[in-house]
């Protein structure tokens, strides 16, 4: 939408295509009998982060193989790997916010994968996953926290499946005119006063 769009500084731009291991250089390179490590897309197809990881301990192994001199692998980080290429666990059901007070992130996220941005996003830390298995669902835990969501943003903004929305139950105060997705547990009375809704 006109006026929603945002810039970010980066140092590299991964672009992720096709649903197949592109593996070809690597399969001939082991008939040749030549050395050689798989990372990313031709290792298997996963997550961007499973690639990125996976190209982080196969750079290191690598390097060892070369002969540099590289601290061990530490046993976590394959397990880190194995997690962030897992398959998604059973979908389950929508939660939507227990207690419409102040501001709340509606986590959309109905299945277990392996992600965690908004956990690390949230500058409150006012939103959990189990930092041992971050395929679980994140969790909403302001109350546990003692805290109040800001109403930053900054969990939609970080949330690459675009699962996170921000529902504002604030009354008599003023609110941002940011565009924001209207989702089925968006109130009726969220509207009233809107001069123009766009597709």
């Amino acid at each position: 939408m006109p006026g929603t769009e945002r810039s970010f500084e980066c140092d590299t731009l991964l672009i992720a295509v096709g649903l197949d291991p592109v593996d070809e250089f690597y399969h001939k390179a082991q008939e040749f009998g030549l050395t050689v490590f798989a990372a990313g897309d031709a290792q298997e197809i996963a997550e961007a982060s499973a690639a990125i990881f996976s190209g982080k301990i196969k750079g290191l192994e690598v390097a060892r193989a070369l002969g540099g001199d590289v601290a061990e692998i530490p046993a976590e980080w394959y397990r880190t790997a194995e997690i962030l290429k897992s398959k998604p666990g059973e979908a389950g059901d929508e939660r939507l916010p227990q207690a419409e007070t102040g501001v709340r992130p509606v986590l959309h996220c109905i299945q277990d994968i392996p992600c965690n941005p908004c956990v690390a996003a949230c500058p409150l830390g006012l939103i959990y996953i189990d930092e041992n298995d971050i395929r679980r669902q994140p969790v909403f835990v302001a109350e546990q926290v003692g805290k109040d969501c800001a109403g930053c943003e900054k969990c939609v903004v970080a949330c690459p499946g675009l699962a996170i929305t921000l529902a504002d139950y604030r009354k008599d105060e003023v609110v941002d005119n940011t565009p924001r997705p209207l989702f089925m547990e968006t109130p009726l009375g969220v509207l009233a006063g809107v001069e123009e809704v766009t597709e």
